[in-house]
């Protein structure tokens, strides 16, 4: 939505610079997107007046004039516009000043004579194509050296903003400015309407019916006749080239401005072109067509509004204009449209002609049906002034009362308070809201409830809760304290989960991965080739029967499918390293009962292989280790309660590569790399690393208390261990067996080495540990030492067979 600064600033008072308008408009809910600064800066632009004008002697065509800019002294300026006359009040650009297109203004000789600044057109300041002479402010225009800018104003800031769905009063420069005065304490100034002579009334004229009051419960309608139409006055112009609008005529101009304006759709029919003078609002009939304004024929069907006369449909209502009947050149009788038309039969409408315009988007939204009557009556008398019509008297009108039957909603401080955590006294509630456009039924009374009637533009506030929302966005979002919410929305202290989760997020994102979020419907195919089993799929699987996609009618029953497609997508654009990860629900038939199992399921997945050189990646190469590093340091974050690693040959997964992750005799997850038919299946060639865990066993798992113990105060010894022992012991077993014997002395267990080959017999393997050994109330003796070496050494021989290797 383009709304222009200068525009607002005619109703309502805003001295503020242009950023500081955005950033409260942002903070109050319609985000400034973007901002664009338009028109010339004034920057050595004066009002000068033609003292003496006479004939360049050197060419026919120029005139040497003396202009008085309010110095010492009148400026020879040089000018070859034909009103350069002695007397003219002009904009002058003075040495140093920069045209919109970039010119900049220097000391020059034209012929032979200096000229020492430029008498400027309309065309040459960018403010319209006229460039036939100079522009003449007239005899009583500002005085010599006047900046530009208080005559012609600065240029305008045009804000791009972000209209939430719901607040169709937005889509105007009125409900934009009326949010500022609201906000900055000021006077909303609305345009007053003329009241110029009426003539005969508007029932002589036409006849307005509707059939469908449900789909539009208000029609309105004025007739202006004696119309000239033509080019629109240039103030008219200028409004609407400000926001990107191209000027078609003083009729079509008219109704645009009253759209961008007080954001009513209206639409101008040709009078004189509508059948039997009738109006008729009525559904669409089975095999009727339309040629609509932008030339395309359109086959109606029943579920289409349209604005008939006597013999045809003339407009989709609320969404585009008949050929048939639209003003043109020699149009002198003009028929104004003004309506409410249902939000939700219009977007059926557009949907099936395949239309979206201006007005569908605001009947879609929401209008002020109260507010009609005022654009159409804005609309006319404008259109009367400038095109030289006469406007009849009254208007041709149907409306059921009930549209216009105001809402009431309840405010009570208690209610408040839960939905934003904090109170908002009554007194201040009643300032926003009495400022908005709202008013109480009765007297507030402290602690009481308050009805309060919805003033007509807002159809958006319907609950308790959008009353809450209208007095916290005034009050301030960023003066509310930090809290959790609940699902309904209510200030609550976060469950146990939802923080499980954020820690999830935060600490993947911390190890340098990036979260996906993939669709939750799938297709059975891709879960078959992620290794899902099909019989899996047949008895777990939940299928939605009447999904946008035959394809993709299966809710996930695992996350790993969007994970592989997530990293065959980025590999097909060229992203070679990819690091993923995403926590979210799956899908499964429940056991017992007609709801279905959702378990929460997190998946991280890397590419490995060498990513070339980077200054700026800490580990360029990602293999099984390092993964599983980033594995351990993430059960670290979050307190996993003793994790264990065992070996498990899990389906999909290389066998030796991969391992489950346990907690006490729970388990939580699985590691490992994925079987090479399963990644080439997904058209990936480099070797995935995967990790999935069951986030509900992982907060199962967790240990909230943390203990700490004092550092001992005396030295540590180390001791270089190395065991040969059968290949088919897991070297966890040897961790966990080495710490059992070891006691509270050893410390530290770090494996350093690991050797399998010559000279060492088949099916053994060396492995190497540094052990540190500390005690807390004594340096340890070399008995010490012995001893405990001595107790692991002789432990691992007879568990595990293990022979302790010399030197």
């Amino acid at each position: 939505m383009k709304i222009s600064l200068t525009w607002l600033r005619d109703y309502v008072d805003l001295p503020e610079t242009a950023d500081e308008v955005g950033g409260r408009l942002t903070s109050l809910g319609f985000p400034v997107e973007g901002k664009i600064t338009t028109g010339p800066s004034l920057d050595s632009f004066v009002v000068g007046r033609v003292v003496s004008a006479q004939r360049h002697p050197n060419a026919d065509k120029l005139t040497l004039c003396q202009v008085d800019v309010g110095g010492e002294s009148p400026l020879q300026i040089i000018c070859g516009a034909p009103n350069a006359a002695a007397g003219v009040s002009a904009a002058v650009a003075l040495i140093g000043a920069v045209l919109p297109d970039g010119t900049q203004i220097k000391k020059a000789k034209l012929r032979g004579v200096e000229s020492q600044g430029m008498l400027l057109s309309e065309r040459e300041l960018g403010l319209s194509t006229e460039h036939q002479g100079i522009i003449d402010f007239g005899p009583g225009g500002a005085p010599p050296g006047t900046p530009l800018s208080d005559v012609l104003g600065a240029g305008d800031t045009i804000f791009d903003i972000d209209i939430a769905s719901n607040r169709g009063d937005g889509f105007s420069h009125v409900g934009i400015a009326r949010e500022l005065a609201v906000a900055f304490d000021r006077t909303l100034r609305l345009p007053q309407l003329p009241e110029p002579p009426l003539s005969e009334p508007v029932a002589a004229r036409i006849r307005v019916s509707i059939d469908d009051p449900e789909a539009c419960p208000r029609y309105l309608a004025r007739v202006i006749t004696g119309v000239t139409v033509g080019p629109s006055p240039e103030w008219l112009v200028r409004k609407l080239t400000s926001i990107g609008q191209r000027s078609i005529s003083n009729v079509v101009d008219v109704t645009n401005f009253i759209l961008w304006e007080l954001g009513q759709p209206l639409h101008a029919f040709d009078a004189d072109r509508l059948e039997g003078n009738r109006i008729i609002v009525r559904r669409a009939r089975t095999g009727e067509k339309l040629t609509t304004l932008d030339g395309v024929e359109r086959l109606l069907s029943p579920e289409v509004l349209v604005i008939a006369d006597a013999g045809r449909p003339v407009a989709l209502a609320g969404i585009m204009g008949g050929a048939d009947t639209e003003v043109t050149g020699r149009t002198t009788n003009v028929l104004l449209e003004g309506a409410v038309f249902d939000s939700y039969r219009t977007l059926l409408g557009a949907a099936a002609v395949r239309l979206t315009t201006d007005a569908s988007l605001r009947f879609i939204r929401g209008v002020d049906p109260a507010g009609v009557e005022w654009a159409i009556d804005r609309a006319a008398f404008l259109l009367a002034g400038m095109a030289g019509g006469t406007v009849l008297a009254g208007r041709a009108e149907v409306t059921d009362p009930a549209v216009l039957t105001p809402r009431r909603v309840t405010w009570r401080q208690d209610a408040a308070t839960r939905l934003l955590g904090e109170p908002i006294g009554d007194d201040e509630a009643g300032i926003w809201l009495s400022r908005l456009g709202f008013q109480a039924d009765e007297p507030a009374v402290a602690g009481q409830p308050v009805s309060w009637v919805v003033p007509s533009h807002r159809p958006d506030v319907r609950e308790e809760c959008d009353m809450v929302e209208e007095v916290a966005r005034f009050h301030g979002y960023e003066r509310l304290t930090d809290r959790d919410w609940n699902a309904a929305g209510l200030a609550a202290e976060r469950a146990p989960i939802d923080r499980l989760m954020t820690r999830i997020r935060e600490t993947w994102v911390g190890l340098g991965f990036t979260e996906m979020l993939n669709p939750v419907l799938t297709d059975p195919e891709s879960h078959r080739r992620a290794g899902v089993p099909i019989e899996t799929i047949r008895q777990k699987g939940i299928t939605v029967p009447e999904s946008q996609s035959m394809a993709a009618g299966l809710l996930r029953l695992s996350l790993l499918p969007g994970a592989l497609a997530s990293v065959a997508r980025n590999q097909r654009f060229g992203r070679a390293e990819v690091r993923f990860f995403e926590v979210g629900p799956t899908y499964q038939k429940a056991s017992s009962g007609p709801l279905a199992d959702e378990p929460l399921e997190l998946i991280i997945v890397a590419t490995g292989g060498d990513f070339g050189p980077n200054l700026t990646r800490l580990d360029p190469v990602m293999d099984e280790l390092r993964f599983k590093g980033h594995v351990e340091a993430f059960l670290l974050r979050l307190r996993v309660d003793t994790p264990q690693w065992r070996c498990y040959d899990a389906t999909g997964l290389i066998k030796g590569t991969s391992a489950i992750v346990e907690s006490g005799k729970t388990r939580v997850g699985e590691v490992g790399t994925l079987d090479s038919a399963i990644s080439t299946g997904f058209d990936i060639q480099r070797p995935i690393f995967m990790a999935r865990f069951d986030v509900g066993a992982l907060l199962q798992s967790l240990t909230e208390i943390v203990r700490f113990r004092e550092a001992s105060r005396f030295p540590a010894s180390r001791r270089d261990l190395a065991f040969l022992i059968d290949e088919s012991v897991a070297e966890a077993s040897v961790h966990a067996l080495i710490r059992s014997l070891g006691g509270a002395l050893v410390t530290e267990i770090v494996l350093f080495d690991r050797y399998v080959g010559t000279p060492l017999p088949a099916g053994k393997v060396s492995l190497a540990y540094a052990l540190r050994f500390q005690a807390e109330d004594r340096t340890l003796s070399d008995e010490d030492l012995r001893a405990a070496v001595g107790r692991i050494a002789s432990g691992l021989s007879e568990q595990l067979s293990a022979e302790l290797r010399d030197g």
